[in-house]
């Protein structure tokens, strides 16, 4: 539209025009009694896109990526950690309340829905310039082995660019010690 037909339309609805009281009323009304259902059934009607953004409709507006470095972050945080291995990370993951882990579509949301492995998180990780190394038991003993894993200072900078500062409650709650 055009800058003049924008306000000849504009004006052809006055908001003193009795009809708008009255569909303000009754909005009103009905929203006062309707109830949403929280995860409803998809149509058997929607095809394609339509159900594809129905489907992923609760997946989060964020960054996958910055969303699993809060994550991370909280994890060492609540755990008091200096280095975690891959596989305990993932696990820790997969163990949040959200449940988002447990059914990774990948990091364009367009794979089948499994849970988030090690290769995984290795994929989302990777732009961060974050990349798994060997570590060992902070209370390494003779016969012990080392894993593939991560440092805390691996992450810091990463944390200081995309996350909110760590004094800042993040989801303590999704985390037990």
């Amino acid at each position: 539209m055009r800058r003049d037909e924008a306000k000849s339309a504009r004006r052809e609805y006055d908001e003193l025009d009795p009809v708008f009281p009255i569909a303000r009323e009754l909005i009103r009304k009905w929203a006062q009694i309707c109830v949403l259902a929280r995860d409803p059934e998809m149509p058997d009607q929607l095809r394609n896109r339509s159900a594809d953004n129905w489907l992923c409709s609760d997946r989060p507006d964020e960054d996958v990526g910055v969303v699993l470095l809060g994550e991370i972050q909280t994890i060492f945080l609540v755990r008091g950690l200096d280095r975690v291995t891959s596989a305990d990370l993932v696990e820790a993951l997969l163990g949040l309340d959200d449940g988002f882990w447990n059914e990774w579509r990948g990091p364009k949301d367009d794979r089948p829905a499994r849970k988030l492995n090690q290769t995984g998180l290795a994929e989302i990780l990777r732009p961060f310039g974050i990349r798994s190394r060997t570590i060992w038991a902070a209370g390494r003993r003779p016969g012990d082995s080392s894993k593939r894993g991560f440092y805390r200072s691996q992450f810091e900078d990463a944390w200081r660019r995309y996350c909110p500062p760590a004094d800042t409650p993040t989801q303590l709650s999704k985390i037990s010690a």
